[in-house]
Protein backbone atom coordinates (compact mmCIF):
# COMPACT_ATOMS: atom_id res chain seq x y z
CA UNK A 1 0.00 0.00 0.00
CA UNK A 2 1.07 3.10 -0.41
CA UNK A 3 0.92 6.80 1.60
CA UNK A 4 -2.17 8.29 0.43
CA UNK A 5 -4.17 5.43 -0.76
CA UNK A 6 -7.62 5.04 0.23
CA UNK A 7 -9.05 2.10 1.68
CA UNK A 8 -12.82 1.51 0.86
CA UNK A 9 -13.41 -1.90 2.02
CA UNK A 10 -11.96 -4.33 4.63
CA UNK A 11 -9.13 -3.31 6.63
CA UNK A 12 -5.56 -2.44 6.80
CA UNK A 13 -2.97 -3.25 9.78
CA UNK A 14 -0.60 -0.31 10.87
CA UNK A 15 3.00 -0.83 11.49
CA UNK A 16 2.56 -1.03 15.03
CA UNK A 17 -0.43 -4.13 14.51
CA UNK A 18 -3.27 -1.85 15.07
CA UNK A 19 -6.08 -2.36 12.65
CA UNK A 20 -7.98 0.03 11.03
CA UNK A 21 -11.24 -0.31 9.36
CA UNK A 22 -12.21 1.63 6.06
CA UNK A 23 -13.09 4.05 5.28
CA UNK A 24 -9.25 4.71 5.97
CA UNK A 25 -6.42 6.58 4.16
CA UNK A 26 -2.95 5.25 4.62
CA UNK A 27 -0.97 8.14 6.09
CA UNK A 28 2.55 6.17 5.81
CA UNK A 29 4.37 3.17 5.14
CA UNK A 30 4.17 -0.27 6.57
CA UNK A 31 0.39 -0.80 6.50
CA UNK A 32 -0.74 -4.44 5.22
CA UNK A 33 -3.89 -5.79 4.36
CA UNK A 34 -6.49 -7.05 6.90
CA UNK A 35 -7.04 -10.35 7.57
CA UNK A 36 -10.38 -10.21 5.12
CA UNK A 37 -8.51 -7.90 2.61
CA UNK A 38 -9.41 -4.75 1.77
CA UNK A 39 -10.17 -2.53 -0.91
CA UNK A 40 -8.37 0.52 -1.87
CA UNK A 41 -8.00 3.31 -4.68
CA UNK A 42 -4.82 3.56 -5.33
CA UNK A 43 -2.83 6.84 -5.72
CA UNK A 44 -0.92 4.53 -8.82
CA UNK A 45 -4.30 4.62 -10.38
CA UNK A 46 -2.90 8.08 -11.95
CA UNK A 47 -0.05 7.04 -13.19
CA UNK A 48 -1.16 4.60 -15.35
CA UNK A 49 -3.54 6.53 -17.64
CA UNK A 50 -4.34 5.79 -20.86
CA UNK A 51 -2.28 8.95 -22.37
CA UNK A 52 0.58 8.24 -20.32
CA UNK A 53 1.12 4.91 -21.41
CA UNK A 54 0.37 5.89 -25.33
CA UNK A 55 3.17 8.49 -25.07
CA UNK A 56 5.53 6.18 -23.10
CA UNK A 57 4.71 3.37 -25.88
CA UNK A 58 4.90 6.43 -29.16
CA UNK A 59 8.25 7.50 -28.02
CA UNK A 60 9.62 3.88 -27.73
CA UNK A 61 8.53 3.25 -31.21
CA UNK A 62 10.00 6.99 -32.48
CA UNK A 63 13.44 5.57 -30.55
CA UNK A 64 13.18 1.92 -32.23
CA UNK A 65 12.75 3.86 -35.62
CA UNK A 66 15.60 5.86 -35.03
CA UNK A 67 17.70 2.48 -34.49
CA UNK A 68 16.08 0.75 -37.72
CA UNK A 69 17.33 3.72 -39.81
CA UNK A 70 20.92 4.15 -38.70
CA UNK A 71 21.09 0.24 -39.18
CA UNK A 72 19.79 0.77 -42.28
CA UNK A 73 22.01 3.40 -43.49
CA UNK A 74 25.18 1.54 -41.73
CA UNK A 75 23.90 -1.47 -43.77
CA UNK A 76 24.24 0.75 -47.15
CA UNK A 77 27.40 2.42 -45.80
CA UNK A 78 29.09 -1.52 -45.97
CA UNK A 79 27.08 -2.45 -49.41
CA UNK A 80 29.41 0.54 -51.14
CA UNK A 81 32.81 -0.97 -49.34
Amino acid sequence: MNIGDTITGGSVFGPDGTEYSAPFTVPGNGFNTGSGGATLDSTDADDLSSSSVEAGLDQGLLDLQGCLTELNDLDKQDSWL
